[in-house]
Formats: C-alpha cells, structure tokens, sequence
C-alpha cells in the first residue's frame, strides 16, 4: 500500500501505565516494540531505561514516519505524558484493535506506517533511534521471516539499551530485534533491558517446600529451595543453609544443586536435601528457617513449611459406628494396598496381616482426589498417605463416608497382592440389622455369592440388590430414618428403616467401569466389587 501524505490530528491520551522493570541504565529513550500487523493493528512502543522519569512534552519528544523511501517525514507527532522509569509508552492509531488500544498511552490518527516506511523517534530534532532507513524504500520490508516489518511484530533484544541514531544507515532488524507473528500483543507495553551497567543491586531471593509436606516421625522428606540469584551483578557461588533441628537434623544444613542428595537435576538453581524426620519428633507443624548466600556478600531468606503428623492404621480412623472417632481435619498418616480407583479418588485396604482384628471396623477407606488419582495409585500398589480426615454424604441425611482429602502419596512396594473380598451375608443384609451395619465394610472388597435385583436400573447404570432368599422389600409407610424433619413432642409418626437388606450396585463406580441394565428379578452370582454402598450407607 502506498501512502497519501497526510497529517492526522486527532490526538488523546489513554492513562493507562504499563510497566516493566528495566535492568540497566540507558541514556535516552528508544524504540522497544513495533507492531505491524493486520489491517489497522500497529503501534510503536517506547521504552525508559534512563534511572530517571522522562517528561515527554518538555522533553520535545515526536514521533515520526517516512512513508514509501521519502526524506522528509510525513507524520510527525508530539509526544506527552510523564514516562517512569522503567516502563513503556505505547503510541497506536485510533483504529486499531480493542487489544492494542488497551494498551496504549496516546492515540493518534488512523493513517500509519506499512513495512517499507521508516519510524524515527526524535528530542528537540535530535535523532534518538529509527526503525528503517530513511530515503530508502526496501520494496515491502525490511528483514527476512518473522525478522522483518511487515505482517509482524518485532520487539528489540534485552541486551539493546540505545537507539540507532543515524537513519541513514542499512537497517537489519535480525541485529537487534526478535521477530514474532502477525498480530501477536501479549509484550506490548512492557519491555525490560539486560545490557548492565546501571541497575540497583539486588539480593538472592528463594521459595521453599516439602515433599510430601505431611508426613510422620521416622518418614523422609524431599526439601527443596529455588533460588532467584541477585542482579547487578548476578549471583556467583550461591550456598543455601537451612536448620533442620525442629525436625531433628543440623541446625546448618547445607544443600545441593549438583545432583546429588535428592537434587534431580544439577546447576538449575534448585537445592535439594532428602531429610529423614527424627522418629522422637512431635507431631505438630514444623517450620525450618532457609539461608540464601552468594559470593558477593548478599544474603536472603525463605523458609520451608511441613507438618508432622500421628501415624495411624486405617481401622483407627474408621473406627466403630458412625463417622471417624478423630475429628474432621486431622492430619493423618496411613498405609493400605490400592484395591481400586474412580473418577475422583482411590481405594486403600490394610494389607493382610495389618488388620486389627476387630470385626467392628472397617480396613478400607477412601482417599478423595477430586480429579482423576495419580498414576502412582495404581492397583496393587502399597502406598503411605498423608492427608485430613473429612467426611461425605451422598445426601444430608445419608450416613458419612469417611476419606482422606488433601492428600500426599508415596509408593512403598508394587504389585501387591490384593485382600480377599470378604463375604456379605444376613448378619448385615437383612430386614432387621441395623442401618450402619455395613459400615463395618466400609472401603473394603466385598462378594455377594449370589443376589437378586429388587429395583429398575437408573440412568447411571445403579440398581439394588438383596440377598436370593430376602422377599422383595417395598417402601414402607413413615419417614425415612436419618431424615432430618422436625417433628412436635409426642408425635407418633412411623419411621421407615431404609430396607437395610437392599444392597446399592454402581456398576460404572470404579474407573473403566461398563454400565449394567438389569431387570427387576434378575439372579446373579458372584458379585464382586471394591467397595459397598447400601440405602444405608453413602457411596463409594
């Protein structure tokens, strides 16, 4: 496209700073970032790495364009407004995009350059820096591939802090400027220079974590910091101490970044020590105090965050009866063998031999994960779980599901083998047991040798079962026991026992699970599955 010279005056300013921290010092202001772009979409983005705020107006700052290889300048604007040190100004015409208008700090026009013109930033008349070459008109641009002012954007090199001040020179925007696509914005009106010479000195910083971050006395740790090396100028020889007396070890522990120690990789900044908390540790939180140190004297601090938590077997978190004898939140320890997994979360049970031999509480248990579980949780899997007890109720009169949430992992042994199913019979699937008799299964696998479908299959694939023998169960008169309805002194109102010898069959449940549709009446035998779910009980 050829240019009609003409002057555009519209003019008005956007408040809107958009700011990036510069490095190093320059001596006057340059050209940072040039959008040539579809249709309308251009700027020009002026960068301040001078140490000092630049008054635009006083200064006598103007931009200009060279349309088509011309010697004279066929737009010329005046710029205003107060630039910070250390941010960009971005300048755009009127019709340009809602993103780069977003973006800019003075508008003007709606005539503006293409490729082949020249882009000049001058103070007072005095040449500051030009995109292009003056008197030359390259054809369509300038540059080569996304290197070039046409259809891209280019954006000039951290290590650039001076504009070229002789337009009359051959230009080559691979020298000093990267390259990006059509109508790329995401950079506009920030910029950052790395030249040195001039920025303030600045101290190490660092972040620290655990992994897992809960975890019992006896239990090894993974500590980590990551640290930010100072600038001007970087960081040499950077140490990192920490004081593990809280959790037992040295009160100066020094860390790696060499590989070694639980380091994963060398030479990325991030230290490692593999910490064994001492098995006389208390249970509580724990916090380890973090010291950063390089060999020009700077110094900085963090911290690294852990809790120390019971060790407990999973019957000891079930408990006996309703809910979890431990209050919701705490923090636990446990092992299991993973005997399945759903959509949300997975199945532990105790291993053969770790059971408690109370017949009354339940070895299995379900560790919430809210997404899809790990691939660590796979079956067969012996794991340690960190996490807080909580409770879940597939409805606010249903009996709680108690799980872990927020929880950690660490894979003790693979391929383990699974506990046997353990049987169910009329001693908790009958007309007369009590709701919460199942809740001694919890979690657990679980067979049925034979069953009987007594209710239609939903749309989910769910259908109730009862033991061959068992009459079909109907819904009896009264409320529901468990419903929460208020009722007046001396009411007599019947209560339904829920049929606690109905038995809840999710047959997509578990992961990869296939969807059953059965008929009332329909026999069975053997059914199996990883966990039990009853009218009287909430899901697995």
């Amino acid at each position: 496209m050829r240019h009609d010279p003409r002057l555009h005056a519209l003019i008005f300013l956007l408040a809107l700073p958009l700011a990036a921290p510069a490095s190093a010092a320059a001596t006057d202001l340059f050209l940072s970032e040039i959008v040539e772009g579809s249709s309308n979409n251009k700027a020009v983005e002026i960068y301040n790495g001078t140490g000092a705020p630049v008054d635009l107006a006083a200064g006598g700052y103007t931009l200009q364009f060279y349309f088509n290889g011309g010697t004279t300048a066929n737009f010329n604007l005046a710029l205003s407004g107060t630039l910070a040190d250390g941010e960009a100004f971005v300048i755009a015409p009127g019709n340009a995009n809602a993103t780069i208008l977003a973006a800019a700090d003075q508008v003007s026009g709606t005539s503006w350059f293409n490729g082949d013109d020249a882009i000049v930033l001058r103070k007072g008349g005095d040449l500051l820096d030009v995109a292009g070459q003056i008197g030359v008109d390259p054809g369509s641009q300038w540059g080569t591939g996304l290197a070039s002012t046409a259809d891209n954007t280019i954006r000039r090199k951290a290590s650039v802090c001076a504009g070229d001040t002789d337009g009359s020179d051959a230009f080559d925007p691979a020298i000093e400027w990267d390259g990006y696509a059509t109508d790329t914005f995401d950079g506009l009106g920030s910029h950052s220079a790395s030249c040195g010479g001039g920025g303030l000195p600045t101290d190490p910083a660092a972040a620290g974590s655990a992994s897992p971050a809960s975890l019992a006395a006896g239990d090894s740790t993974l500590l980590t910091v990551t640290v930010t090396p100072g600038a001007n100028p970087a960081s040499t020889g950077i140490t990192v101490t920490a004081d593990l007396a809280a959790i037992g070890g040295a009160a100066t522990q020094a860390f790696h970044d060499d590989g070694t120690n639980g380091d994963a990789t060398a030479g990325d900044l991030t230290f490692s020590w593999q910490a064994t908390v001492d098995a006389a540790t208390p249970a509580g939180p724990a916090t380890l105090p973090v010291a950063i140190a390089d060999a020009e004297g700077r110094s900085g601090a963090t911290s690294i965050a852990l809790s120390v938590v019971a060790r407990v077997d999973i019957a000891e978190i079930q408990g006996t009866g309703v809910g979890s004898p431990l209050p919701v939140g705490t923090e636990v320890v446990t092992e299991g063998i993973v005997t399945a997994r759903r959509a949300n979360g997975y199945f532990i049970q105790s291993a053969i031999g770790d059971e408690d031999g109370d017949p009354a509480t339940a070895e299995g248990l379900f560790v919430f994960t809210n997404a899809a579980p790990p691939a660590d949780a796979a079956v067969g899997n012996r794991l340690r779980v960190a996490g807080r007890v909580t409770q879940f109720s597939r409805t606010p009169h249903g009996f709680p599901l108690t799980q872990l949430g927020n929880s950690t992992l660490t894979v003790l042994a693979t391929g383990q083998s699974l506990p046997p199913a353990v049987v169910l019979d009329d001693t908790v699937l009958a007309p007369e047991v009590p709701l919460s008799a199942l809740g001694r299964y919890q979690g657990m696998r679980v067979q049925l040798p034979a069953g009987k479908v007594v209710g239609p299959t939903n749309a989910f694939g769910d259908f109730h079962v009862t033991l061959p023998q068992t009459p079909r169960p109907a819904r009896e008169p009264g409320i529901a026991a468990l419903d929460a309805v208020p009722l007046p002194p001396g009411n007599n109102i019947p209560v339904f026992d829920r049929n606690p010898e109905r038995l809840r069959v999710e047959s997509r449940g578990l992961e990869d699970g296939t969807a059953l549709y059965v008929d009332a009446g329909t026999w069975s035998k053997a059914w199996k599955a990883s966990c039990i779910t009853t009218a009287a009980t909430s899901p697995c």
